[in-house]
Order: C-alpha cells, then sequence, then structure tokens
C-alpha cells in the first residue's frame, strides 16, 4: 500500500510539472534561508564547549557599583586567583590566570647566522599559569601538559604560528626572542584553537616569566586588574557555593574598600561569547539577544514558505476535482486521500531540502566570508544533519501539506460533473493564510527596516568628536617607546595634520583609576572612567574645551601635575565647570584640573555618556591615532 501511495504521489507530482518546481523552488528557498540562519546559531552555541569538563568552569568577575560609577570588570588581580585556592581548597580545583603580555610584539627566530631573521608582530600572545593545559582542552602536539610551562622563559606556539617561524621543523628547544625582553625557549606546540572559542590565542608564556621580570614576585596589589582568571571547581560544587563565599574573601583582601560595593562572582566558561559584555573582555563576544532574534527570523521564514506552499497547493486544486471525485467513486476513503497529498508534500519537501543543501554546499564559502565563520564543508552529510533533515522532512512537509490534503479530500464526486468551484470556507482559509503571509512578511520588513536605521543611525551618530580623516594604529612597546621621533617623522609630511595617541581605542575599551576628590567623600577613593592620551589628542579629535585649556607642551608639569575632566563629572562632583579648575584630584600624585572637555560618548552608544577623565601619558603602551 505504502509503495503505491509513493508511486501515486510521483504520477501526480509529474502530471503537474510547473506547479511541482514552482513549489519547490519556493520551498527550497526558504529551507535554505532557515538552514543557513541554523548553522549560524549552532556554530555561536558551541563555544567554549569543546574543553573537557567546560561545566565546572567559571571565570571570575568583579562588579564594581559605588558613587555612581558601575564597572562590569571581567578581569581581577594578580593575587586573586591563588588566594582563592588557598582559601577554599574544598571547592576550587585550580585556577588559571590569562595576562595581556604587553610588552614588544615583534618577535624573531634566534639564528646564528644574524642575516637570517624572521620577524612577525604577534597580536595573541599571553602569558598564564602552569597548569593552563590540565584545565582546559588546549591539545598539545608537543610537549608535556604538565611541565611545559614550568619554567620560566618558556614559551607555547600554536600550530600555525610554529610554521610560520620554523617551517616543517621542530622548533621544540629552539628560541624566539621578543625586542627588548630576551630570548624564551619553546617547549610545546597547540593545535590552533577552534573558531568556537571566546580565546584567541597564538602563543602562550610561562607567567613566571612576568615573575622573573618583575623581581621575584607578581604585582601584589589587589586594586590593579589586568589578569582574566578561570576557576574550576571539584565535581559536585555548585557556583552558588563558592560566591556565597565571597562577601568573607572580600573582606579578608579588600579591607581598604569594605564601605565600597564590590561583588565577586562566577560567570561559566560557555556563557562568554553570548553573554558577556563586560569591561576588560578578552576580545569583543557574541550577543544572545542577536541569536534569539536570528531564530525568531528563522521560523518566520520558514513558516512563510510553508503558508506559500499551501497557497499554491489550494490554488491548483481546481484542476484535480475530477481526479478526487473519480477514487470516491471507486472507493477511496478521506484517509487514503489525505496520505496521499501528505505524502506528495513530504516527497516535495524531500526534494527541496535536497536542492537546499546543494544550494549551502555551493554557497557556503561565500557565507563564512560574510559572517567571519569557518563552517567546513560538507556539513550537510553530517550524522546529526541528515537526523535534523529527515525531522526537517516530517515537519514541514505535514506542515505545509496538511491543510491542503484536508482540504482536498474532503472533496465530494460531485465535482465530477463539471469544474471545481472553491467554496466559501476554503475562500476564507486561504484568505486566513493569505493575511497571516503578508502579516510576517511585513513583520519582517519592518525589522529589517529598523536593523538598518539602527546601523546607520550609530554610523553617523555624533559621537561628541570627529572621526573623519582619522587613521588607526595600533601599538605596543616597540613603536610606543619611539613615539616622538615616529611622530616626528610622520609630520614631516603635509598630508598629515596631527599625531597623537591613547591607551586604548575609543569605543572599544578604557581604564578605570583610583582617585580623591579634594574636599569630597572625607578622602576616600573612588574608582572613574580614565584614558592616559598624548598631546594633541583634543585638538585631532576636535573635542571641545568648554572651560580652561588642554594639555601643551607648552606646559612641561602637564605630564606629572595636569587632569581634564568632562561636563557630566563636573556635575556629578556638584561643581560648576569654572569652579572645577584648579581642583585637586589625586590620582598619580595631586593632579590639578586644568581644563573641562564636553561629554564624548568614549564607549558605546549603548552606554549613557559617563563621567570621564583625561590624563597625558608618558613612553607607555598606547594606540597612535593620525589624523
Amino acid at each position: 500500500m505504502f509503495r503505491h501511495f509513493i508511486t501515486i504521489s510521483v504520477r501526480n507530482i509529474l502530471k503537474h510539472l510547473n506547479y511541482s518546481i514552482i513549489n519547490i523552488l519556493g520551498l527550497s528557498l526558504g529551507i535554505t534561508s532557515f538552514l543557513f540562519i541554523l548553522i549560524y546559531i549552532t556554530d555561536e552555541l558551541k563555544y567554549d564547549r569543546f574543553h573537557e569538563g567546560y561545566e565546572q568552569i567559571y571565570r571570575m568577575n568583579r562588579l564594581y557599583n559605588s558613587n555612581d560609577i558601575n564597572e562590569n570588570a571581567a578581569s581581577n588581580s594578580f593575587p586573586f586567583g591563588p588566594a582563592l585556592a588557598e582559601d577554599y581548597p574544598d571547592m576550587v580545583k585550580s585556577v588559571v590566570r590569562f595576562f595581556d603580555f604587553q610588552v614588544s610584539q615583534m618577535l624573531f627566530e634566534n639564528r646564528e647566522d644574524s642575516l637570517d631573521i624572521i620577524r612577525f608582530n604577534e597580536e595573541w600572545f599571553y602569558l598564564a599559569d602552569s597548569n593552563v593545559f590540565e584545565v582546559f582542552t588546549f591539545p598539545l602536539i608537543e610537549g608535556d601538559p604538565e611541565s611545559v610551562l614550568d619554567r620560566p622563559n618558556t614559551l607555547v606556539l600554536s600550530e600555525t604560528t610554529a610554521k610560520k617561524y620554523f617551517g616543517d621543523e621542530s622548533p621544540i628547544g629552539k628560541s624566539l626572542t621578543i625586542e627588548e625582553q630576551g630570548i624564551m625557549e619553546i617547549t610545546g606546540i597547540m593545535k590552533d584553537l577552534p573558531k568556537q572559542s571566546h580565546f584567541k590565542i597564538d602563543l602562550i608564556g610561562s607567567m613566571s616569566t612576568f615573575r622573573q621580570q618583575a623581581g621575584g614576585q607578581l604585582p601584589g596589589g589587589w586594586i590593579w586588574n589586568p589578569c582574566w582568571t578561570y576557576v574550576q571547581l571539584h565535581d559536585q560544587i555548585e557556583p552558588e557555593q563558592l560566591e556565597a563565599r565571597m562577601p568573607d574573601f572580600y573582606l579578608a583582601h579588600y579591607p581598604e574598600f569594605q564601605d565600597q560595593d564590590i561583588t565577586l562572582y562566577l560567570q561559566a566558561l560557555k556563557d562568554i561569547h553570548l553573554h558577556s559584555h563586560h569591561e576588560y573582555e578578552m576580545h569583543p563576544n557574541g550577543n544572545i539577544s542577536y541569536i534569539r532574534i536570528l531564530a525568531v527570523i528563522a521560523l518566520f521564514v520558514l513558516l512563510l514558505a510553508c503558508i506559500n506552499f499551501m497557497n499554491l497547493a489550494t490554488a491548483s486544486s481546481a484542476g484535480r476535482g475530477k481526479e478526487i471525485g473519480m477514487k470516491k467513486v471507486i472507493g477511496a476513503r478521506r484517509r487514503q486521500l489525505t496520505f496521499q497529498f501528505l505524502g506528495e508534500a513530504i516527497i516535495l519537501t524531500t526534494i527541496a531540502l535536497l536542492v537546499a543543501a546543494i544550494a549551502i554546499e555551493i554557497l557556503l564559502p561565500l557565507f563564512n566570508n560574510f559572517t567571519g565563520k569557518e563552517i567546513d564543508r560538507g556539513i550537510v552529510i553530517q550524522p546529526w544533519s541528515l537526523l535534523g533533515g529527515l525531522g526537517l522532512i516530517l515537519i514541514v512537509g505535514l506542515l505545509s501539506g496538511s491543510y491542503p490534503a484536508l482540504y482536498l479530500s474532503s472533496l465530494d464526486t460531485s465535482h465530477l460533473k463539471g469544474a471545481l468551484s472553491t467554496g466559501s470556507s476554503s475562500g476564507f482559509a486561504r484568505k486566513i493564510l493569505v493575511v497571516v503571509q503578508f502579516l510576517i512578511s511585513i513583520a519582517l520588513i519592518i525589522g529589517t527596516i529598523s536593523a538598518y536605521s539602527q546601523l546607520n543611525y550609530m554610523r553617523k551618530a555624533d559621537l561628541g568628536f570627529s572621526r573623519d580623516q582619522v587613521i588607526l594604529l595600533p601599538a605596543k612597546f616597540n613603536l610606543a617607546r619611539q613615539f616622538e621621533a615616529f611622530s616626528g617623522e610622520l609630520l614631516n609630511h603635509s598630508d598629515i595634520t596631527y599625531v597623537t595617541g591613547m591607551e586604548d581605542v575609543l569605543g572599544v575599551n578604557h581604564n578605570t583609576r583610583p582617585m580623591v576628590i579634594e574636599g569630597m567623600f572625607d578622602d576616600q577613593q573612588f574608582w572613574y572612567p580614565a584614558f592616559l592620551v598624548r598631546y594633541d589628542f583634543i585638538e585631532a579629535f576636535d573635542i571641545e574645551v568648554v572651560e580652561g585649556r588642554g594639555f601643551s607642551r607648552d606646559f612641561p608639569s602637564d605630564t606629572s601635575e595636569a587632569i581634564m575632566i568632562n561636563e557630566s563629572m563636573v556635575k556629578h562632583l556638584g561643581w560648576d565647570n569654572q569652579e572645577a579648575i584648579g581642583k585637586v584630584i589625586r590620582s598619580d600624585g595631586n593632579e590639578r584640573v586644568i581644563g573641562v572637555f564636553s561629554d564624548f560618548n568614549a564607549l558605546s552608544l549603548h552606554k549613557p555618556v559617563s563621567n570621564f577623565v583625561l590624563d597625558i601619558m608618558g613612553n607607555a603602551n598606547g594606540r597612535a591615532f593620525l589624523t
């Protein structure tokens, strides 16, 4: 019987070939769009789940909320992790710290032939504790995970980085020299990290390297938070159990800040990519809200394709009235006819899915290029894809074929007498489907227009500073230490008006510094967002100085005694612009306010303009901005 249904269904599909082709193309377009969105969503949801035991790995974040300053930081201090492991050994199995090794990133192979030098500017270079390869699943191609980073000046390279310097030779035992920092021995090679990782790491050095360079001891302050601290809990330990101990931990180790609101909390490793948008993130993360929106869009697109199938099927029913009437005359039951039409829908859906699979394989390189993903070809023939495809065939086939099957099987033998005229119930149902189709289409169009408007607004919004004709040049120590000479060379070009710099990129990150305000808060320290900038920053970005002056080389004392604040901070401190000039703000020293600048959006359009401080930098790390 089943074989008979299949045969009849195929014959009917071939008999109404034009209608079948139109339905297949419409359905395959919807399925292709749905599957591409599903591939993207699935990839986003896989982040950091390749680590063995990822369910017990967390990152410790720090929330500071005091004096109208709200900072949710992804990082902590150097001593934080070891103290946590020491205080709570019954809960904490391991702690791993990562530190961005902000030194000269120009690495070259240390060879006897001084003319045979390979140099690269490495971006993803971190120091980590020696147990990093025991906690995280960073598979080593060469090297012992327990000892590969147990000594100072040892280094592990990613597979791609190793080939970049050494080709197919084994680099184990060889050295790379970091300019102005010394020689590091290569003790291990790790596989390139999967794309689905919130880490981006090409080189990992031993944390003891920094300890050695710092005179045998890592920085002991609890306020500076340059480390990303990951905590591996013992099995059966829930994060809430450790978080409940954090107030006591805080009181024990942050005595000078007991009167301020600081919260320490754990964030699951698997949640970082889509649920973490804190200050001092390693890298920008994804957003779960966008994933949810995409999921709704995918379902709407698939539903549109199904409704379109239903409408085409019922619209073509006029040509099948006699066929249905004849089958009923010879004894066909309604249930049998329903199965036949559902079978036709499932066969058409199967063909549409095959067309969609071919389209995905062809278009996958374009998809990867557009989204930045690295999805491998052959994804459609993976076991889970085949199983999902079978489920999709059943769901889409039954959904899109249900109404046409029920409607067509309800026709009676009277249609043998003449052409079929759709009844009032059929017409009403089709009108409902068309209305739903239009509503979904309108919703998608409105959503598209809204998203475009938001993006357009973000591109054209007045940020309070000029970003036109500005070139960004990332610079680490090797360039930052020679900033004056470098900027002097650039200014010899008539097309360059200003060369300036700052420690972080506008709109990406910032620093937060402890400050004591003259005559306020009983000499308590409070933390305020701040940027270290170079001379000409105000002029290069055309930021308005509403009171006082900007930093100037005509005042050598500016490098140690001058500070600028924005209008929002003036209001926050209860001053007026004129009153603010000359006020003392103690941070690195007794710095006086020399100018008040207009509010500008230094962080993100997703956040309101907040209190902000500008300080002049010396020869520290920073970005060079050319205008």
